[in-house]
């Protein structure tokens, strides 16, 4: 079996990162993928051609002089409300993907979509969400309102949409009156990515100022959902001793393409964190590698996950994974993967945005967790795992649809 996908994202982050993931179980089930898009997308993909030998990238834009590169530059130079970049990319991925094959149409599927206006032509397609942040922190966004209009456009165009969770699920029926039939959840899994032999976690911790079991860890990126604010009072109030690790680097700096309100955020934050790391309540990491990232999930005392708004909650399934305690707010994303996996018996929760429970948390985390077996790992990939996910995807693009809207 072939499918193409249309990324409009990168391998960066985390949704790169689940895009490779995904692209690495199509291969074991003997799945050919041909991934598609503009030039800075499918170079982005360039090194996962070592370990997945069927996969097949098509720069859109390649030779660089003919037509249709130019056309593709064009469109991407237009008005932001054009409808020419989707059509041209939509177009052209139809035609490298039947190159070749004595077989109908190949199925596509189009990753990230909302970062252009949708198509105008009939072209089928099926779409892969992964949250609606836009709606709840518009502040995230530079254009939220134009962003959640190009996503409603590709979504009622679409012969099938797939999330990333139940959860997405919902809320992309309620928000675009989707019919049940046509959204499909496909809930991603625990990542299994460990560390080199060669990499020394506790050199990497002691470097530092770190002692596995003796910090906690709040992971990912910057936003205005993921609860920075809400982790900071917690600390001012708590006299807990153990440090928080974050891993988005420090407030200050250069902003890059961050908006207005996300800048905002990150100014007035500045000066409290330079406190808290002056009483070592905070070590903040930047640029953290991929090995250094799993040493700091493996040996946290627990995560702290105090987000008010997650499409999925990857640090969430990680700590599960890992076996690690969690206290984690009480949103819809973190109940559903507890509801996933409910031997795991070690997450405390929250209320969302709740820094005086947080405190108070901190304040109680000495006691001792339960004990989990010694085949974890195995029971958790039992219950749910990325065979799971892409085996939903597969199903959800080759069953013959009618666009319903």
């Amino acid at each position: 079996m072939t499918i193409a996908i249309l990324d409009m994202f990168g391998s960066s982050g985390g949704v790169g990162r689940c895009t490779k993931e995904m692209l690495r179980q199509f291969e074991d089930e003997g799945v050919s993928t041909i991934l598609c898009g503009q030039s800075h997308i499918v170079d982005s993909f360039y090194e996962c051609r070592q370990t997945i030998p069927h996969l097949r990238l098509t720069n859109l834009e390649r030779p660089r002089l003919s037509l249709r590169s130019l056309k593709i530059r064009m469109a991407s130079k237009g008005n932001i409300n054009s409808l020419s970049l989707a059509n041209v990319l939509i177009r052209e991925t139809f035609k490298a993907t039947s190159k070749g094959y004595d077989c109908p149409q190949i199925p596509i599927l189009v990753n990230y979509p909302q970062v252009i206006p949708p198509p105008s032509n009939n072209l089928p397609y099926c779409l892969f969400l992964h949250d609606l942040n836009w709606r709840l922190y518009p502040g995230n966004f530079k254009s939220p309102a134009l962003t959640d209009q190009n996503c409603r456009g590709w979504v009622n165009r679409a012969v099938k949409v797939i999330t990333n969770s139940e959860c997405t699920r919902d809320e992309v029926i309620e928000h675009y009156q989707c019919a049940p039939a046509k959204v499909v959840a496909a809930p991603l899994a625990p990542f299994d990515g460990g560390m080199s032999s060669e990499f020394d976690a506790s050199k990497y911790l002691a470097s530092a100022g770190l002692l596995a079991g003796n910090f906690y860890l709040f992971p990912g990126v910057w936003g205005l959902h993921k609860g920075h604010d809400t982790l900071t009072e917690a600390l001012e109030m708590s006299p807990v001793t153990d440090p928080v690790v974050v891993t988005c680097g420090m407030p200050r700096g250069s902003f890059g393409s961050n908006p207005r309100a996300l800048c905002m955020l990150r100014d007035s934050l500045a000066a409290r964190w330079d406190k808290l790391i002056e009483k070592r309540r905070l070590v903040v990491l930047g640029r953290v590698s991929e090995a250094e990232m799993q040493a700091l999930r493996t040996s946290c005392r627990a995560y702290i996950l105090p987000s008010r708004y997650e499409g999925y909650g990857f640090p969430m399934v990680e700590a599960v994974y890992h076996g690690r305690p969690a206290i984690v707010s009480d949103i819809k994303a973190h109940q559903e993967i507890l509801k996933r996996y409910p031997q795991y018996k070690l997450a405390r929760l929250i209320g969302a945005g709740s820094s005086q429970a947080l405190a108070a948390e901190l304040i109680s985390a000495n006691q001792e967790f339960p004990h989990l077996p010694d085949n974890w790992k195995n029971s958790i990939k039992a219950t749910w795992s990325w065979t799971n996910t892409v085996q939903t995807i597969l199903s959800a693009m080759t069953v013959k649809a009618a666009v319903v809207t």
